[in-house]
């Protein structure tokens, strides 16, 4: 920077950085300042030996995982925690050591997934909430007789929903769901000889493994989730049924999961815990436990008609 002329600026240097004069003589070290002040290419103020180094040039901060997941495009925004809505990725899923139940043998393992909440990473249950979806068929349920020889009867419930593929955020959500299922399939794959004490082969894997999305040419794509409930008989006799998942109309109220009939428009919040391996074959499920449902439209949507219609049938 040049704040001074050169005649001020060896005025300067005379006043303040010259050593006193003896008998009328200039010193070496005072007559090589002023030298310099002369030519500016060997001036202090350019001399590489007197200035500081430049500053090395900012390396681009990397972005953080969470602005990664945030804003990927790829990635299904779903996973519910804090009452915040996280990205889905499969890559980040835990698996912990399989348990095996004392009961019946059954052999589980749990899954969750791995999230970045500010400058942490939290690992967290996959409970996810779905976009608004056509239900299949409503609220389905059969009863069956307890086998554990208890005074309780257990009914299996289910809701099924349905992907529109021509909307983007379905089509996003059933291959998130995909790529989810064939990660879990993959770590079966990979941990055979431990998870399943070396009994199975690759490809018994791979047939006895259910799927999360059930697709088909001939229906649309669909998931059916699990409504956990059970009677129990009270001292006085009487049976009370207890239902797991909560379900609410288009303005909060809650409603009766039983009351949501087929071709409702409903959005979903299911929870996946765990593989669960089954007592008897290669026999790998993956339930989705439907925690909450909220009902916008009761029964007036209609399902995903994928059938051909050709002006000359072929008998």
């Amino acid at each position: 920077m040049n704040y001074f002329s050169a005649k001020k600026k060896r005025y300067f240097l005379k006043k303040n950085l010259a050593p006193k004069k003896i008998a009328g003589k200039k010193s070496k070290k005072f007559r090589s300042i002023i030298s310099s002040t002369t030519n500016p290419e060997a001036s202090m103020f350019n001399n590489p030996t007197t200035m500081m180094p430049p500053p090395a040039p900012r390396e681009p901060q990397k972005k953080m995982r969470r602005m990664m997941d945030n804003n990927n495009p790829n990635l299904y925004k779903g996973i519910m925690y804090n009452n915040k809505k996280y990205s889905l990725d499969p890559d980040r899923l835990v698996f912990n050591e399989p348990k095996k139940n004392p009961k019946n043998g059954s052999v589980s393992v749990t899954v969750k997934i791995a999230i970045t909440v500010g400058n942490k990473e939290v690992v967290v249950p996959l409970e996810i909430q779905t976009p608004k979806m056509v239900t299949k068929r409503g609220y389905d349920s059969y009863a069956g007789d307890s086998k554990d020889g208890g005074n309780a009867t257990f009914t299996s419930n289910t809701l099924s929903v349905e992907f529109d593929e021509t909307k983007k955020n379905h089509l996003l959500f059933k291959q998130t769901m995909v790529a989810i299922s064939e990660k879990c399939k993959e770590e079966c794959i990979k941990n055979q000889a431990t998870w399943f004490k070396g009994k199975v082969n690759t490809g018994a894997i791979e047939c006895g493994f259910a799927d999360m999305v059930r697709d088909s040419e001939m229906y649309a794509a669909s998931m059916r989730y699990k409504i956990y409930s059970y009677t129990r008989k009270a001292v006085n006799g009487e049976k009370k049924v207890f239902v797991e998942t909560d379900a609410f109309d288009v303005n909060g109220e809650e409603i009766s999961v039983k009351d949501i009939s087929g071709g409702s428009l409903v959005r979903c919040m299911f929870e996946f815990r765990q593989l669960y391996f089954g007592t008897t074959g290669v026999n790998i499920y993956t339930p989705m436990r439907l925690k909450q449902v909220k009902q916008y439209v009761a029964g007036a949507q209609k399902g995903v008609d994928r059938f051909i219609e050709s002006d000359e049938e072929q008998e």
